[in-house]
């Protein structure tokens, strides 16, 4: 009887076992999809960040934000709460799943949506304020597709790399504003 049950609860525990590592697994999986592509990683956002990007954007009800590699879309979360129309573009299919049933938790899936493509293919034109948190080997390209696509006055903010050739019109923790 003592040696069922203990084959039993070790059994239960290798399927626990099993189940963590497929699951993790899982996770770095999705996490690690962009980089098949030649992009980044996924690195969340923190809460400083986020405030850092709304106060440097000025984002208001009247701005349409579009955020370039969205990850889990804690950013279009934040702008849409801020009454903006916001948009993400995510390569991570998982990422977009996540951040879609955020907004739809919160409420804000008429307004804002995270979109699973390539942002290279995203037309620029109705953004208001953008944001990148690019690397040094797509900024240059980014440069010029913001020239070609965005409006004059159009707000530009990038984590931790600068815009080649482009003046930096305010700077908070790593976070730089620029203006079309």
């Amino acid at each position: 009887m003592l040696l069922t049950f203990l084959i039993t609860i070790i059994a239960f525990f290798q399927v626990v076992l099993l189940v963590t590592i497929a699951f993790l697994l899982t996770w770095l999986l999705a996490l690690m999809v962009p980089t098949l592509w030649g992009g980044p990683p996924f690195v969340p956002l923190k809460p400083k960040r986020i405030a850092a990007f709304l106060e440097l954007a000025q984002l208001g009800p009247r701005d349409v934000m579009i955020d370039l590699g969205a990850g889990d879309g804690r950013l279009v979360l934040a702008a849409a709460q801020r009454g903006a129309s916001a948009y993400g573009y995510e390569i991570n299919p998982y990422l977009v799943l996540y951040a879609n049933y955020q907004l739809w938790r919160q409420g804000l899936s008429g307004t804002s949506h995270v979109h699973w493509g390539n942002f290279w293919k995203v037309d620029l034109r109705p953004a208001s304020v953008v944001f990148v948190y690019g690397f040094t080997n797509i900024m240059d390209r980014l440069q010029h597709k913001f020239e070609v696509e965005l409006a004059s006055g159009a707000r530009v903010v990038s984590a931790h790399y600068k815009v080649p050739g482009w003046d930096i019109k305010a700077e908070q923790d790593l976070m730089y504003l620029y203006k079309r």
